[in-house]
């Protein structure tokens, strides 16, 4: 009976793996027919030699088009921006790429070689002439969060007429400095509330040594865990599994693609090691020639508050502006989706319209 009852379980996950389909609805008016000029698409373009996933959302292609850079590496949030962020399609052609190697673009034949800080710069780049060609758009605006930061910081320094300004949201600054400040805050939080059973899992972990811990991603990993536990990630406790759910299964992933999510993940972080603690802001990006503005959780100990804080102070640009998200940590733009919003439609949109209508 047990080999048997496994089975029909095994062919019913089967089953649902081959039936499981994958679409985004269409963009509708309140009567229910399609908006015209709207697009709602999901596709496969080719990125720097490797077939790489987009999904794009937009009342209509007229408006500015805003590319949403996800963290990581190799965390495609293409759930959450679907789930928290839709009204931003009624002002803006809505880009969310899956990054090489990662979701919808993870595939066995992405080469290992290729996953470091210069061909996802490339990549960065290649996507937004893509974009720009596609809608006809002299500029776009590039929003990033956590690692997705880094890569936007980088790509629109790089290349700044391309971009109307840069949104940052849980800026990634410095790793090295970044894992020394999140370790620490653990070891005096675990002090603070006498919590031995944190010490002994920090003892274990290790503090980083420029970087790294001594378990590689074994280590990173169970920090990160301790740090979500103590809010200094997620910061409501009760959001924490919802986001999960809705970056591995949104309506636009298979089975198949929630499983290739993991795989993604896994594949990035191990990639990334090697490279992870050659991010350094200070030195790469010292001067950016638009406007910027960092949105930065109040308890973000994932990248830092205090160390995006100080990269802010130092940061040559036109037009930089800071803004707190008070209830939240490092899915600040999740935990607070309205505040952001708010800001994309009411204050950064604005960079792309023509001076009498701003």
């Amino acid at each position: 009976m047990k080999k048997t009852g496994f089975a029909i379980v095994f062919f019913i996950l089967v089953l649902l793996f081959i039936i499981s389909r994958s679409s985004t609805s269409d963009i509708k008016d309140p009567y229910g027919k399609p908006i015209p000029n709207s697009i709602a698409t999901m596709e496969y373009v080719q990125i720097g030699g490797q077939k790489q996933f987009m999904l794009i959302r937009g009342n209509d292609i007229n408006n500015p088009v805003l590319f949403f850079l996800h963290g990581g590496p190799g965390s495609p949030e293409t759930g959450l921006v679907r789930k928290y962020h839709s009204e931003l399609e009624k002002y803006f052609t809505l880009v969310m790429w899956e990054q090489r190697g990662s979701g919808k673009s993870f595939s066995s034949t992405v080469s290992q070689e290729t996953m470091n800080l210069e061909v996802f710069l490339n990549d960065t780049h290649e996507v937004t002439q893509y974009l720009k060609k596609r809608f006809n758009k002299n500029k776009i605006f590039i929003i990033g969060h956590s690692w997705g930061t880094y890569l936007a910081v980088r790509t629109a320094a790089r290349y700044p007429e391309d971009y109307y300004a840069v949104v940052t949201a849980g800026l990634l600054v410095n790793t090295i400095q970044q894992e020394d400040i999140s370790y620490e805050f653990l070891v005096q939080r675990s002090k603070d509330l006498k919590n031995e059973s944190i010490q002994n899992q920090l003892k274990n972990i290790g503090p980083p040594v420029n970087g790294y811990y001594k378990n590689g991603k074994e280590g990173l990993i169970a920090e990160r865990k301790l740090l979500n536990q103590m809010g200094g990630s997620v910061f409501s406790k009760k959001m924490g599994t919802m986001f999960m759910l809705s970056m591995t299964f949104p309506a636009e992933y298979t089975l198949w693609d929630s499983f290739q999510y993991i795989r993604g993940i896994n594949y990035s972080i191990d990639s990334f090691m090697p490279v992870y603690n050659q991010v350094d802001l200070f030195k790469e990006v010292p001067e950016i020639k638009i406007p910027i503005y960092v949105l930065t959780g109040r308890h973000d100990l994932q990248t830092p508050f205090a160390l995006a804080e100080k990269y802010y102070e130092k940061l040559r640009a036109p037009e930089k502006k800071w803004i707190w998200f008070e209830n939240s940590a490092h899915l600040q733009i999740f935990e607070e989706p309205e505040k952001y919003m708010d800001l994309l439609i009411n204050t950064v949109r604005k960079k792309a319209l023509p001076e009498s209508l701003k």
